[in-house]
């Protein structure tokens, strides 16, 4: 039997606007698809040591339900780390200038936001949240660096404690990574000039890994690829901090007709939870792009 979650399971409370009605809409299932309360996932979220949360970027609800966990985290963990996939090397050394008491509007201010990039009107509330008795921290490598580890390759990292996991990382993942961005390419690109963005990647993944194992707690708010348990930051933080307990959560959109839990489960990879919510505006970015070539 589905279980609904109180407060989530009605079309009416959804933001999202596809597939409100779906079954499966509002269920959390566990590791072996079998479904689990919220009360379940917010006990092992009060007591990793280590937390993962992946969204899809331009879906509202993942950013409320993300709202909620923080909120439970930190009064669990007080002081725990929130780290933040949507934070890198340019804000860094501002976050410091930051303070509990700050508008919205301060934060974006201090944080000296760039106008193009993620929006802040989604997650600047994310940050502000994480502020009230928890630590702001950045987790991602910035433009310049993502540049010149563009054009330089993975001989950059050697010597940094920071990438030190890139390097360790296998075939396997190397191979799952370069398939997984050359379909989000459309395949329209050769897929062995990809490989400089698996480099960079696995960068990404290393550094918000770093930011994290340090922490006597810390909270991870990533896209859903970065929070893969084989191939993202939590098999690098593995490799970093063997045997903390940890507990990591996909949120994942619901697939119009496919009501078998376990058919997310396998799409995600493997988790110890997986929150399935309605979905965001339905875009098909490929069908411009084969279309503005085939034209």
């Amino acid at each position: 039997m589905l279980i609904p979650l109180p407060a989530l399971a009605t079309a009416t409370t959804w933001l999202s606007p596809n597939q409100r009605e779906h079954p499966l809409a509002g269920v959390i299932v566990d590791a072996r698809g079998e479904p689990a309360p919220e009360s379940q996932l917010l006990s092992e979220m009060a007591t990793s040591r280590f937390a993962f949360v992946g969204e899809k970027h331009d879906n509202a609800d993942h950013h409320r339900i993300e709202a909620r966990l923080i909120a439970h985290r930190l009064a669990s963990q007080p002081g725990s780390a929130v780290v933040f996939e949507m934070l890198d090397d340019a804000q860094r050394p501002l976050i410091d200038s930051l303070s509990a008491a700050d508008s919205l509007e301060a934060i974006k201010a201090k944080l000296a936001w760039p106008a193009k990039g993620w929006d802040f009107e989604v997650y600047g509330p994310l940050f502000r949240a994480s502020l009230q008795g928890g630590t702001l921290v950045a987790g991602n490598i910035g433009k310049q660096f993502i540049g010149q580890l563009y054009e330089q390759g993975e001989p950059m990292l050697k010597g940094d404690a920071r990438f030190a996991t890139v390097l360790s990382a296998g075939a396997e993942t190397r191979e799952y990574l370069l398939d997984t961005i050359f379909e989000a390419h459309c395949a329209m690109r050769p897929r062995d000039t990809l490989t400089p963005m698996v480099v960079i990647q696995l960068a990404k993944d290393a550094s918000m890994a770093s930011a994290m194992a340090d922490r006597k707690a810390a909270l991870l708010i990533a896209g859903g690829e970065h929070v893969r348990a084989r191939t993202g930051v939590p098999s690098h933080l593995l490799s970093l901090k063997p045997g903390e307990r940890r507990v990591v959560i996909q949120l994942m959109e619901v697939v119009a007709g496919e009501t078998d839990p376990k058919a997310y489960v396998e799409r995600a990879g493997p988790a110890d939870y997986y929150w399935l919510t309605p979905g965001a505006v339905e875009k098909d970015n490929c069908a411009d792009v084969k279309g503005r070539a085939a034209g």
